[in-house]
Protein backbone atom coordinates (compact mmCIF):
# COMPACT_ATOMS: atom_id res chain seq x y z
CA UNK A 1 0.00 0.00 0.00
CA UNK A 2 1.88 3.77 -1.21
CA UNK A 3 1.71 5.93 1.80
CA UNK A 4 -0.09 9.28 1.63
CA UNK A 5 1.97 11.74 1.58
CA UNK A 6 0.88 14.92 3.92
CA UNK A 7 -0.47 18.11 2.08
CA UNK A 8 2.53 20.07 1.64
CA UNK A 9 -0.16 23.72 2.06
CA UNK A 10 -1.35 21.82 5.57
CA UNK A 11 2.41 20.89 6.50
CA UNK A 12 3.96 24.48 5.95
CA UNK A 13 0.68 26.25 8.23
CA UNK A 14 1.57 23.71 10.98
CA UNK A 15 5.12 24.54 11.17
CA UNK A 16 4.14 28.24 11.16
CA UNK A 17 1.58 27.40 13.87
CA UNK A 18 4.32 25.32 16.02
CA UNK A 19 6.66 28.15 15.48
CA UNK A 20 4.41 30.77 16.65
CA UNK A 21 3.86 29.29 19.99
CA UNK A 22 7.82 28.32 20.75
CA UNK A 23 9.03 31.63 19.52
CA UNK A 24 6.36 32.96 21.93
CA UNK A 25 6.88 30.54 24.99
CA UNK A 26 10.65 29.93 24.58
CA UNK A 27 11.86 32.92 22.53
CA UNK A 28 13.90 33.21 19.02
CA UNK A 29 17.37 31.62 20.85
CA UNK A 30 16.07 29.05 23.03
CA UNK A 31 13.82 27.61 19.92
CA UNK A 32 15.30 25.11 17.47
CA UNK A 33 13.98 24.08 13.79
CA UNK A 34 14.01 20.37 15.03
CA UNK A 35 11.75 21.27 18.47
CA UNK A 36 9.24 23.40 15.90
CA UNK A 37 9.43 20.10 13.46
CA UNK A 38 8.23 17.92 16.55
CA UNK A 39 5.50 20.56 17.48
CA UNK A 40 4.20 20.37 14.59
CA UNK A 41 3.79 17.00 14.21
CA UNK A 42 6.44 16.47 11.39
CA UNK A 43 10.10 14.82 10.68
CA UNK A 44 12.88 17.56 12.30
CA UNK A 45 14.10 18.66 9.42
CA UNK A 46 10.19 19.71 7.76
CA UNK A 47 10.54 23.41 8.88
CA UNK A 48 14.31 23.46 7.35
CA UNK A 49 12.54 22.09 3.71
CA UNK A 50 9.93 24.27 3.65
CA UNK A 51 11.90 27.61 5.20
CA UNK A 52 15.51 26.74 4.65
CA UNK A 53 16.38 28.83 7.94
CA UNK A 54 15.25 29.66 11.37
CA UNK A 55 15.31 33.50 10.80
CA UNK A 56 13.46 32.90 7.73
CA UNK A 57 10.63 30.82 9.47
CA UNK A 58 10.61 33.61 12.86
CA UNK A 59 10.35 35.97 9.90
CA UNK A 60 7.45 34.31 8.17
CA UNK A 61 5.71 33.69 11.54
CA UNK A 62 5.92 37.97 11.70
CA UNK A 63 4.65 38.12 8.78
CA UNK A 64 1.73 36.23 9.03
CA UNK A 65 1.04 38.31 12.14
CA UNK A 66 1.31 41.91 10.70
CA UNK A 67 -0.49 40.63 7.64
CA UNK A 68 -3.22 39.97 9.82
CA UNK A 69 -3.29 43.44 11.60
CA UNK A 70 -2.79 45.00 8.75
CA UNK A 71 -6.08 43.17 7.13
CA UNK A 72 -7.92 44.07 10.35
CA UNK A 73 -6.68 47.82 10.64
CA UNK A 74 -5.61 49.02 7.61
CA UNK A 75 -8.95 48.12 5.40
CA UNK A 76 -11.26 51.09 4.06
CA UNK A 77 -13.35 52.80 6.68
CA UNK A 78 -15.98 55.47 6.39
CA UNK A 79 -13.68 58.69 7.04
CA UNK A 80 -15.14 61.25 4.46
CA UNK A 81 -16.51 64.43 6.19
CA UNK A 82 -19.66 63.00 6.84
CA UNK A 83 -18.27 60.23 9.04
CA UNK A 84 -18.66 60.30 12.88
CA UNK A 85 -15.10 60.61 14.09
CA UNK A 86 -16.03 59.70 17.27
CA UNK A 87 -17.36 56.45 15.95
CA UNK A 88 -14.44 55.74 14.08
CA UNK A 89 -11.76 55.25 16.76
CA UNK A 90 -14.11 53.80 18.82
CA UNK A 91 -14.37 51.17 16.36
CA UNK A 92 -10.69 51.09 15.61
CA UNK A 93 -9.72 50.84 19.32
CA UNK A 94 -12.65 47.81 19.59
CA UNK A 95 -10.55 45.56 16.12
CA UNK A 96 -7.39 46.52 17.57
CA UNK A 97 -8.40 45.32 21.72
CA UNK A 98 -9.63 42.03 20.10
CA UNK A 99 -6.76 41.18 17.56
CA UNK A 100 -5.13 41.49 20.85
CA UNK A 101 -6.89 39.28 22.96
CA UNK A 102 -7.36 37.21 19.65
CA UNK A 103 -3.58 36.56 19.19
CA UNK A 104 -1.77 36.81 22.78
CA UNK A 105 1.66 35.16 20.73
CA UNK A 106 1.63 38.08 19.08
CA UNK A 107 2.21 40.21 21.98
CA UNK A 108 4.85 37.83 23.40
CA UNK A 109 6.78 37.67 20.04
CA UNK A 110 7.01 41.51 20.04
CA UNK A 111 7.77 42.34 24.04
CA UNK A 112 10.32 39.44 23.19
CA UNK A 113 11.77 41.26 20.42
CA UNK A 114 11.71 44.44 22.12
CA UNK A 115 14.14 42.64 25.19
CA UNK A 116 16.20 41.49 22.62
CA UNK A 117 17.20 45.03 20.77
CA UNK A 118 14.85 44.21 18.01
CA UNK A 119 17.31 43.62 15.71
CA UNK A 120 15.39 41.16 13.73
CA UNK A 121 12.20 42.81 13.16
CA UNK A 122 14.91 46.27 11.88
CA UNK A 123 15.45 44.26 8.74
CA UNK A 124 11.87 43.26 8.45
CA UNK A 125 10.54 45.70 5.57
CA UNK A 126 6.34 44.53 6.22
CA UNK A 127 6.91 46.18 9.50
CA UNK A 128 8.15 49.55 8.48
CA UNK A 129 5.38 49.47 6.08
CA UNK A 130 3.01 47.99 8.49
CA UNK A 131 3.93 51.13 10.95
CA UNK A 132 3.98 54.24 7.93
CA UNK A 133 0.08 53.22 6.56
CA UNK A 134 -0.69 52.57 10.53
CA UNK A 135 0.48 56.69 11.08
CA UNK A 136 -1.29 57.67 7.50
CA UNK A 137 -4.58 55.69 8.49
CA UNK A 138 -4.47 57.65 11.97
CA UNK A 139 -3.67 60.73 10.15
CA UNK A 140 -7.20 60.30 8.23
CA UNK A 141 -9.03 59.36 11.26
CA UNK A 142 -7.65 62.67 13.02
CA UNK A 143 -8.97 64.78 10.12
CA UNK A 144 -12.53 62.98 9.83
CA UNK A 145 -12.48 63.33 13.92
CA UNK A 146 -11.37 66.73 14.13
CA UNK A 147 -8.96 66.35 16.36
CA UNK A 148 -6.58 69.24 17.50
CA UNK A 149 -3.14 69.32 15.03
CA UNK A 150 -1.43 66.76 17.19
CA UNK A 151 1.94 65.08 16.26
CA UNK A 152 0.72 61.67 14.36
CA UNK A 153 3.21 59.38 15.23
CA UNK A 154 2.60 59.95 19.06
CA UNK A 155 -1.01 59.80 18.28
CA UNK A 156 -0.28 56.39 16.84
CA UNK A 157 1.94 55.60 20.13
CA UNK A 158 -0.99 56.16 22.39
CA UNK A 159 -3.52 54.61 20.58
CA UNK A 160 -1.30 51.22 20.18
CA UNK A 161 0.07 51.58 24.02
CA UNK A 162 -3.31 52.22 25.73
CA UNK A 163 -4.62 48.72 24.36
CA UNK A 164 -1.37 46.90 25.14
CA UNK A 165 -0.01 48.04 28.36
CA UNK A 166 -3.19 45.94 30.14
CA UNK A 167 -2.73 42.81 27.73
CA UNK A 168 1.08 42.92 28.27
CA UNK A 169 1.56 42.99 31.91
CA UNK A 170 -1.89 40.89 33.28
CA UNK A 171 0.25 40.65 36.46
CA UNK A 172 -0.40 44.25 37.30
CA UNK A 173 -3.85 44.22 36.31
CA UNK A 174 -4.25 41.18 39.14
CA UNK A 175 -2.53 43.13 41.28
CA UNK A 176 -5.68 45.96 40.76
CA UNK A 177 -8.06 43.24 41.45
CA UNK A 178 -8.79 42.93 37.87
CA UNK A 179 -8.79 39.84 35.34
CA UNK A 180 -7.80 40.71 31.52
CA UNK A 181 -9.73 37.10 30.68
CA UNK A 182 -13.05 38.52 32.12
CA UNK A 183 -15.18 39.83 29.14
CA UNK A 184 -16.09 43.08 31.20
CA UNK A 185 -12.90 43.88 31.72
CA UNK A 186 -12.42 43.47 27.87
CA UNK A 187 -15.36 45.51 27.18
CA UNK A 188 -14.78 48.54 29.51
CA UNK A 189 -11.02 48.35 27.93
CA UNK A 190 -12.38 49.38 24.67
CA UNK A 191 -14.40 52.23 26.22
CA UNK A 192 -12.13 53.63 28.46
CA UNK A 193 -9.13 53.82 26.15
CA UNK A 194 -11.46 54.99 23.14
CA UNK A 195 -12.26 57.77 25.70
CA UNK A 196 -8.57 58.56 26.97
CA UNK A 197 -8.22 59.04 23.45
CA UNK A 198 -10.36 61.06 21.99
CA UNK A 199 -10.66 62.92 25.00
CA UNK A 200 -7.14 64.27 24.82
CA UNK A 201 -7.35 64.56 21.08
CA UNK A 202 -10.39 66.49 20.53
CA UNK A 203 -10.74 69.89 20.82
Amino acid sequence: MAIRQRDPVRSRLAILDAGERLFAERGYEATSMAQIGDAAGLSRGAPGYFFKSKEALYRAVLDRLFEELRELMIRPRPLDARADGRAVVEAAMSDYVDLLYDHPRFISLMEREVLSGGRRLAKMPEHAALVRDSVGLIGAVAAAAGFRDLDQSQLLLSFMALAWFPMAHPPLVRDLGLDVNDQAFRDHLKRHAAALLLDGALP
